[in-house]
């Protein structure tokens, strides 16, 4: 699959938003809706031919581990909110808004590298 990183930005922003909702009781998210890492479309293209081209460099092996950790949370925060536990949850807001960040600067940086003619 193509990489489309506005398209990969906007559907982890959403989620990040239906977990906020999901703390603040407003919505409510099953932890089974939170798909494994591999199975996002970050995580089909990381794991894809076109992504594993570019795992030589910097900070590429880095995205997916922050990017595993993300789902980690976001389950553990569905998980969390599902149970009313509201506070736990919400104390694990700040760290996956980090770790978003996080997966978007390497991936950005390494996709951008200049010493890859893989652009």
């Amino acid at each position: 699959p193509r990489f489309d990183i506005a398209a990969v930005k906007k559907a982890h922003l959403e989620w990040v938003e239906k977990l906020k909702g999901a703390i603040e009781g407003r919505t409510a998210v099953a932890p089974d809706e939170v798909t494994d890492h591999q199975h996002c479309q970050l995580g089909r293209w990381y794991h894809s031919t076109e992504g594993r081209a570019l795992a030589d460099l910097p900070g590429f092996a880095k995205t997916g581990q922050y990017h595993e950790e993300v789902h980690r949370l976001a389950r553990e925060i569905a998980q969390l909110a599902a149970q009313g536990r509201n506070e736990q949850a919400e104390a694990f807001g700040a760290e996956i808004l980090e770790l978003c960040l996080e997966v978007g600067g390497t991936i950005w940086a390494a996709c951008m590298s200049p010493w890859s003619s893989r652009r």
